[in-house]
């Protein structure tokens, strides 16, 4: 049996403590040594060549980026941030930069010599344009076309929603769209229409097109037409200027609907709504009522001047230098210079066609005063001023589809009055929508009651009797026998 001395043993124990210590330290620095391999690996910077060429080739690429790494496309640098992948030369990232663009949620952004394509975007930002959620998105030479985008903001407006967009420095259009907003005025259901937008709002619809309007008074009016409106952001009285088309308000218990086939300045009233209307011919004011007997028409036709039509609704409302005034408090329209009138034929009190007749006709410079009934269904007099200062035909009254009035210069130069008579049978007569007729051309006054027409003078009276009268059927069958 081996025998060792306690000091060698010592010693031996020493040599197996070192070697061990000496192992551990190896193999801790080995250990050191991947670790620090590793972390090497994992920063190492992206490989942005390879990215760009990906780019310029229509390789695949895949990679995560620092903030504002910039990749070099074909045409210009671009700065992209996070997960980026590139299919077929189209770069999708978290976020990019590119040429004054930002955008976020990019997915297949191609550069192209004069902009960009973008498949689908969830945010993007480029000259004061701002894209929510758009798919489709061209830039070529400053202007955008985009399929659609939830919502899309430019001076200071935002539309929602829209589809087929079109965006210039100047304007913008959409095929559709659900509504538009900027500042206080929202335009709904969109439709083919194109938009400027500054201190006020200009619309021009390219097909017939139905759009609701609300202005910055809250008042609601619909365009209806293949025209313009505009309209600026007064919040008190708004003002409009319409071109070929309508506009229509509703009021509690009657319409007003505004047509203009050449342009027309629209005055409106806070709490009255359409004030006064000035009208560059041809140009109509509609005042549809609940009740369509009361239905009229004031027509400016092509041969009238410029034409100044206020709406009073109110006994408060005060209006000067107007040529018409329509003046519902106290039950009468008054008509000057060259303008019609036009109501709903009535038969037995009800109305017997939807097509309008001329009721009066202004055809010079004369002063018309029409004053309807206490039920503003009939007119119980009218009154026409100024006719000794016009020549030749100067107005027209028909007080039912019988009778024809007209004031108008004869042979001599002097003025006269003419009745004229339709030949219609009794069936076809129709009620009488004004009684009493008077003019300034030194004729008496006119009397119509169950259409028989009166004129007193100095105690000599012509009367006209309608067709079917009791006393002409008396004088035929005195004729007869």
């Amino acid at each position: 049996m081996l025998k060792f001395k306690k000091g060698f043993v010592y010693f031996l124990i020493l040599i197996l403590i070192t070697n061990f210590v000496f192992s551990q330290a190896e193999s801790t620095e080995k250990g050191t040594e991947k670790i620090g391999d590793s972390d090497k690996e994992k920063s190492v910077d992206p490989p942005t060549k390879d990215a760009g060429e990906a780019l310029a080739s229509g390789e695949s690429f895949k990679g995560d980026f620092p903030p504002n790494t910039v990749l070099q496309t074909p045409y210009n640098p671009i700065s992209v941030s996070g997960e980026v992948s590139i299919e077929n030369g189209g770069l999708s990232a978290d976020s990019i930069k590119y040429n004054g663009m930002q955008a976020i949620g990019v997915v297949g952004f191609k550069a192209t010599a004069d902009g960009y394509t973008i498949p689908r975007v969830a945010s993007l930002e480029h000259n004061g344009i701002k894209i929510i959620n758009g798919d489709g998105i061209v830039f070529k030479n400053g202007e955008f076309i985009i399929e659609r985008a939830d919502s899309f903001i430019k001076d200071n407006s935002i539309t929602t929603n829209v589809n087929n967009l079109y965006i210039n420095a100047k304007f913008f259009s959409v095929k559709k769209a659900d509504s538009f907003l900027s500042d206080c005025i929202r335009v709904d259901n969109i439709k083919d229409s194109e938009f400027k937008v500054a201190n006020i709002v200009e619309i021009t619809t390219k097909s017939r097109q139905k759009l609701k309007i609300t202005d910055c008074s809250f008042n609601e009016v619909f365009f209806d037409g293949k025209g313009r409106v505009t309209l600026d952001k007064n919040s008190e009285s708004p003002t409009y200027v319409l071109e070929n088309g309508t506009l229509t308000k509703t009021e509690n218990g009657y319409n007003e609907t505004i047509e203009s086939n050449n342009s027309m300045i629209i005055e409106t009233d806070k709490t009255f709504g359409f004030k006064c209307l000035i009208i560059n011919p041809v140009g109509s004011y509609y005042y549809n009522d609940n009740d369509l007997r009361k239905d009229f028409i004031i027509n400016i036709p092509k041969e009238s001047s410029v034409y100044r039509l206020c709406l009073r609704k109110n006994i408060a409302q005060k209006f000067q230098n107007y040529t018409g005034l329509v003046d519902f408090p106290n039950k009468k329209i008054e008509l000057n210079g060259t303008v019609n009138y036009l109501r709903y034929p009535l038969k037995n009190s009800q109305v017997s066609s939807l097509l309008s007749d001329f009721v009066y006709r202004g055809l010079k410079n004369v002063k018309t005063l029409l004053s309807y009934d206490n039920d503003l269904l009939l007119l119980k007099n009218v009154a026409i001023n100024n006719i000794p200062n016009n020549k030749q035909q100067i107005s027209i009254t028909i007080p039912n589809n019988y009778y024809k009035i007209e004031e108008l210069q004869i042979g001599n130069g002097e003025i006269h009055r003419t009745l004229k008579l339709n030949l219609i049978d009794k069936s076809d007569l129709n009620d009488d929508i004004s009684y009493n007729y008077e003019s300034d051309s030194m004729a008496p006054k006119i009397e119509i009651r169950k259409s028989v027409l009166v004129q007193n003078s100095s105690g000599n009276s012509v009367t006209v009797l309608p067709p079917g009268h009791p006393r002409i059927d008396s004088i035929l069958k005195g004729l007869k026998s």
